[in-house]
């Protein structure tokens, strides 16, 4: 192989004598930037002592730029000193804490080059002999587990012969230290390169004997908010400092090794697709009833709360939840008018405003208009021509979905001013067939981008559990609106979590179905792949006629799998019943490694949820692993942030960047440093989750995980001005629901209990694609065996009951 040269080199590397320069081939400085190119003000050198002193590579520096990337390898010695693992940085404290294997019996880097310059055949003969000794090691590096794919061939720095040091080597040994030389340590893997090869789907397992490894993450990223936030945005937005910014991003959240430089033998899936024997599983079980999608939405509405018992309208003491059903009844009977229930939530509506601080549930809401479809839902009843039981219904719309008379602003100051909104989505045609009073936009976290729906513009929405916290994002004005009892229902838009989050930090039912299921038309376009509808109510048969009413794909939708006709459970009923007995036969898979992976409280109200459905209806529980979680999560964060970018980036950079919030103005930063390598390469991870998760929907019905690692975080004061930067919490708060939007999964969130401080914790049910009748079931289940430990707060701002 020929000999690579550094910038001004004027020949060849010379093995007998010190030589010209010559360029490591893969080094650890070249892997941790992600770069492959040139440095100028860099000299990468090799000498070769008389002494018999062996190989050793070194660097030049003019600079100290290169030392503030986190890279300070050991100076250059000549006693023998075992370097350890080739692939970290961190080798040396590695072998003197004797946490590395590979230091003893490794090659120099003479014997290195010599072996690359034999035939490849013989190199491949050697290193089969060679795999048991030199198997791949799994390395902790700078808290983040990072697999090793070499196989143990780094040598040690420097190898003594025994000889004297002669005046002339002792000079260049001295020059070396005085221009602050530092050995590098080199991936010289006989001439082979840094990709990480990821291992072929077909051989790895998901079962509880796999050999992969749970992989606990730690973001490498610190939390901002305030003047820090904006010098952040300065920095990133400037062309020099973020071209030393964002490779070091990329790099230290493994996105440069899994992704830019990885290797997959799978293909791009750029869109879920669902194996049809899968299909087939959940469409032909008995307590179902099937319903086309055709069939009309109020249509489809009466045949869900077909499949519901029996109910009669109960006054209570205290706040209650009023259903859907409830609302409906008390229409009937005259007890309450639509119009009644929409003066009132206007009232308490402006109460909730002038609270100190301020609830901030909502961006937009017109009180001619609400009153408007009120009056014309209590003359329908007076006639008794009500259209369905959600007419006369009040239902929040959260400020990502076309919805006439309001402008669509998607939490900015400035999407509306360039994306005019001339229609309603099909979900809200669909609602108001159903008679459904449409009653305003719901506040959000700016562009969707966060976990908390802190949004500088409009107020932040405030958590009903406890005003000091977040309600969650980026559905987070919807399902603060729906905990604190001003509607029973609320729409969402689901891209990485953003309705089943906040749902299970505010204790409410958010359902996000199948991608394909429901239409995107008429959704501000942030994410085509990954993003969808999603509902938030109060309790899972209010999801269920929700589900109903808006299901149903259109001709312009881009999706690949056709969606099945839909399908409505049939009562739960008592364990005993034929329905219960059918809820005892689901088996539910749980990987314990990443449903053990969250905060003390959230693991053992989940656990016990578990345990008292297993009591009631004797449910087998199924020990899978999921290999690739951390892969799949960053593939979807490559995935929503290209997508996102693709969409936006040119009205932003047009309109809105002056006018956007600073953790807006860092996700648009961050999301241009993705590349085409990037994203192709979390299209194939796509590929390999998928066939994961199918394997697992083969042993199993349903996937159970807590929905957020952490309950409801605090809302800081110093975020509410310009927002807050913090990955940090944002991973734990998005740990268990990517691959819902990353695969299009049919997932939902269920209360199951408060931690210490009277916080909701949920339980998530992941499903087979298009096996939403299914996950209802199961949630019903559940809902009912723990609504002893759910708690009533006296902290909810407005009760329903009237």
């Amino acid at each position: 192989m020929p000999a690579s040269r550094s910038p001004g080199a004027r020949g060849p590397w010379k093995p007998g004598g010190v030589g010209r320069a010559r360029r490591a081939p893969y080094c650890v400085a070249r892997m941790a930037t992600g770069d492959r190119g040139q440095y100028p003000g860099h000299r990468w050198r090799s000498r070769q002592k008389s002494t018999g002193l062996r190989v050793v590579v070194t660097r030049s520096t003019r600079s100290s730029s290169f030392g503030s990337s986190g890279f300070n390898a050991p100076e250059i010695s000549s006693s023998p000193r075992p370097m350890g693992c080739a692939a970290c940085h961190l080798a040396h404290q590695q072998a003197a804490l004797g946490t590395c294997d590979r230091a003893a019996g490794t090659r120099c880097k003479a014997e290195q080059s010599r072996q690359a310059r034999k035939p490849a055949s013989e190199r491949a003969s050697k290193a089969s002999k060679g795999s048991e000794r030199a198997s791949p090691q799994r390395i902790e590096r700078a808290g983040l587990a990072d697999r090793c794919t070499s196989v143990g061939r780094s040598g040690t720095a420097l190898e003594s012969s025994g000889q004297a040091e002669s005046p002339r080597q002792r000079r260049v040994r001295g020059s070396e230290r005085r221009g602050e030389e530092r050995s590098l340590i080199c991936l010289a893997i006989m001439g082979g390169s840094n990709d990480f090869q990821f291992t072929p789907v077909e051989q790895m397992s998901t079962s509880e004997t796999s050999d992969s490894k749970y992989r606990y993450v730690i973001v490498r990223a610190p939390r901002l908010a305030g003047i820090p936030l904006k010098c952040f945005v300065w920095m990133l937005e400037n062309g020099i400092t973020a071209s030393l910014i964002k490779p070091k991003l990329k790099k230290d959240n493994l996105i440069t090794r899994f992704f830019s430089n990885a290797k997959y033998e799978e293909p791009p899936m750029y869109v879920s697709q669902y194996p049809e024997e899968l299909v087939r599983l959940d469409q032909n079980k008995d307590g179902f009833i099937q319903v086309l999608h055709s069939t009309p939405p109020a249509e489809r509405v009466k045949a869900a709360v077909s499949c519901l018992p029996s109910v009669e309208l109960e006054r209570h003491d205290g706040f209650r939840h009023w259903t859907i059903r409830d609302y409906a009844e008390a229409y009937r009977n005259g007890t309450v008018t639509p119009t009644m229930v929409a003066e009132r939530f206007l009232s308490a509506l402006e109460e909730s405003n002038k609270q100190d601080p301020p609830m901030s549930l909502f961006i937009n809401y017109d009180e001619k208009d609400i009153l408007r479809q009120a009056e014309e839902s209590s003359a329908r009843y007076l006639k008794g021509e009500q259209l369905s039981v959600l007419d006369g219904v009040p239902i929040a719309v959260k400020d990502e979905i076309d919805c006439l008379p309001y402008p669509t602003t998607g939490g900015t100051k400035w999407l509306h001013k360039v994306r005019e909104t001339k229609d309603d989505a099909a979900c809200i045609k669909r609602l108001r067939e159903c008679g459904a009073v449409l009653v305003g936009k719901t506040n959000m976290h700016e562009l969707g981008m966060g976990t908390t729906s802190i949004n500088p513009h409009y107020g932040s929405p405030r958590n009903p559990y406890g005003k000091d916290r977040v309600s969650g994002g980026s559905s987070g004005g919807s399902a603060a609106a729906v905990a604190s009892g001003l509607v029973p229902a609320a729409l969402g838009v689901d891209g990485g979590g953003s309705v089943r989050m906040p749902a299970g930090l505010c204790g409410v039912v958010g359902l996000k179905a199948t991608f394909g299921r429901t239409s995107n038309e008429g959704i501000i376009p942030l994410n085509w792949t990954v993003g969808m509808l999603g509902t938030l109510t109060a309790t899972v048969e209010d999801a269920l006629i929700m589900y109903a009413a808006v299901l149903g794909h259109l001709p312009q939708d881009r999706i690949v799998s056709i969606p099945p006709p839909a399908a409505f459970p049939i009562s739960v009923g008592h364990p005993e019943t034929e329905a219960g007995k059918l809820v005892g036969a689901l088996k539910i898979a749980k990987y314990t490694e990443w449903f053990d992976d969250s905060d003390d409280d959230v693991k053992d109200g989940c656990y016990r949820a578990l345990e008292l459905l297993q009591q009631a209806y004797g449910n087998k529980i199924v020990e899978v692993t999921v290999p690739e979680i951390e892969e799949m999560r960053l593939a979807h964060f490559i995935t929503i942030g290209s997508e996102c970018y693709a969409s936006l980036s040119s009205d932003y950079y047009n309109a809105g960047m002056e006018d956007s919030g600073a953790d807006v103005r860092v996700g648009f930063a961050i999301y241009k440093a993705f590349n085409n390598m990037d994203f192709i390469a979390a299209q194939r991870m796509r590929f390999r989750q998928m066939h994961f998760f199918m394997d697992i929907f083969k042993r199993a019905d349903v996937i159970v995980t807590p929905i957020t690692g952490c309950t409801a975080p605090p809302l800081t004061n110093d975020s509410l001005k310009y927002g807050e930067l913090n990955y940090i919490t944002g991973a734990k708060l998005m740990r268990f629901q990517i691959a819902g939007n990353f695969l299009g999964l049919p997932a939902i969130s269920v209360p199951v209990g408060h931690d210490h401080d009277g916080l909701p914790i949920g339980l998530q049910i992941i499903g087979r694609p298009w096996g939403e009748a299914t996950l209802l079931q199961l949630a019903a289940a559940i809902e009912v065996v723990v609504s002893p430990l759910l708690l009533t707060r006296a902290i909810y701002l407005l009760s329903a009951q009237v």
